[in-house]
């Protein structure tokens, strides 16, 4: 159940606020410590907010990057995917003549 919490506040800050490139988290509020967040200029550092106000920039071991979902650092492989597919659409005319007509056609009486 604690984890769900964690991973709950990590996604609300995340929908709150986004770090911009090069940006450090800004830490400005007492539920944000101890949260990790990737630093935008490398896979191999992240961020770790150790008081209000304060963070610090922390290095993956070598030949591993930090995964923000999963919240540590992982083998490449092992990473979480965070891009979004992209979804195109495309139109394509159709002939319709067969089930429309332009005439009417009236019944009579049966």
């Amino acid at each position: 159940m604690k984890s769900i919490i964690i991973f709950a506040t990590l996604i609300s800050l995340v929908m709150s606020r986004s770090l911009s490139l090069g940006e450090e988290p800004k830490c400005e509020h007492e539920y944000e410590i101890g949260s990790l967040w990737p630093d935008s200029n490398s896979e191999e550092h992240y961020y770790e907010c150790v008081a209000i106000k304060k963070s610090i920039r922390l290095k993956c071991p070598e030949n591993k990057l930090f995964d923000y979902v999963q919240q540590k650092c992982v083998h490449p492989d092992d990473r979480t995917p965070t891009t979004t597919p992209v979804t195109t659409t495309s139109t394509t005319e159709c002939d319709t003549s067969p089930w429309v007509s332009s005439s009417t056609t009236t019944a009579g009486p049966i």
